[in-house]
């Protein structure tokens, strides 16, 4: 990838299209509708909208352009879902999926999240959108009564037949024969025999792609467009003050705020040299511990557990999400505050933390973050 294409910025985007071009290049309906892989190479392109939805538009407006077409998952906030982005996107040739939290948005009654799931899947279609896959939204459970959103439909397998849809994002796909790269959390990984609890091996884009993974198996290739962005300084900004918020959170969480911020938290820039070798053997990246060494391990031993319940989307904000509630027989949104309190999602980078530590915060103006 050229230097000019400064990582997550939309230009970096661009670079990614362009390689996946030169492969087929699968929607996720696209992989399930499938009897058989395609040969290699071969890549599967899917993006996790969890907010910014005019980010994801250009993105897929970016795809496009460089003849690529992937499977955009929307999420229900606010009471609502972007129906003109979403048909936007669509219109594109883009596939729009339904990006499902239905668990979190009843507090765990499972009756509700069933009739939620139904209903916001009718309204879809009602709408004019031609919704064929979903995939769970990764947020930490409101309830004791389920793990992960995920949950849903490995208990209710019978609302996929209902809703006559081809299958979820995830649950259905064979990774024995797919790397899956996932950037939650401004971090590129890449796994291996992918399973929910699975290591991931810390990567940059310039580094996946240079490897030319595509040559031993194919590419599930995860991204979440509120992490991009159309300049670089901004796109930096945000993605220090992401990890300035994970670590301010956790010492929060374990009381120990004047605890030091560790090389790991915040890793070193990519290096040129970091390079990728063949998962039989080891992965170094430039990123984080000098060295990192994973085995084909379907246990997934030993995994980090920061990443537990966010490889399949989803270190993110997740503001002015609600419950839903049954009143006088019908279900009924309701706004949770706390949640707009905690994540406000602006598009002035202005908050709490200040200046990031290279004083990007003094370059910040209030204009878009799409400029």
């Amino acid at each position: 990838m050229p230097r000019s294409a400064a990582p997550f910025t939309f230009a970096a985007f661009a670079e990614l299209c362009r390689h996946l071009r030169a492969m087929t290049v699968l929607r996720v309906a696209d992989l399930l509708a499938r009897d058989v892989l395609p040969p290699l190479p071969f890549a599967v392109l899917r993006l996790d909208v969890d907010y910014r939805e005019a980010h994801a538009l250009r993105l897929a407006e970016i795809a496009a352009q460089e003849g690529v077409h992937g499977s955009f998952y929307f999420r229900w906030r606010g009471g609502t879902f972007p129906l003109e982005t979403m048909r936007a996107v669509q219109a594109l040739g883009h596939e729009v999926g339904y990006h499902y939290e239905a668990l979190d948005l009843c507090a765990g009654d499972w009756a509700c999240a069933r009739r939620v799931f139904l209903e916001h899947v009718a309204r879809w279609r009602a709408a004019g959108i031609r919704l064929r896959t979903v995939a769970a939204h990764g947020s930490a459970p409101r309830a004791a009564t389920y793990r992960n959103n995920r949950d849903l439909l490995q208990r209710a397998p019978e609302l996929l037949t209902q809703a006559d849809l081809l299958g979820d994002a995830m649950e259905q796909v064979d990774f024995a024969r797919m790397w899956y790269v996932s950037d939650a959390g401004w971090r590129w990984r890449v796994y291996a025999d992918y399973t929910p609890r699975a290591l991931g091996a810390p990567t940059s884009l310039s580094a996946w792609l240079g490897a030319r993974l595509e040559r031993e198996r194919g590419l599930y290739v995860n991204v979440h467009p509120h992490q991009w962005f159309g300049g670089a300084w901004r796109a930096r900004y945000f993605r220090t003050r992401n990890r300035i918020g994970h670590v301010l959170r956790g010492k929060l969480g374990s009381g120990r705020l004047h605890a030091d911020i560790s090389s790991e938290q915040f890793p070193p820039n990519i290096t040129s040299d970091a390079r990728i070798v063949s998962f039989g053997t080891a992965i170094h990246t430039g990123i984080g511990t000098p060295q990192r060494r994973i085995t084909r391990s379907a246990s997934g031993a030993g995994a980090d557990q920061r990443d537990h319940g966010k490889a399949d989307g989803d270190q993110h904000h997740d503001r002015r999400k609600g419950v839903v509630a049954e009143v006088n027989g019908a279900l009924r949104y309701q706004h949770d505050d706390r949640d707009e309190h905690q994540h406000k999602d602006t598009t002035a980078p202005h908050d709490a933390f200040g200046k990031t530590p290279d004083q990007l915060g003094d370059a910040v103006s209030a204009s878009s973050v799409l400029s």
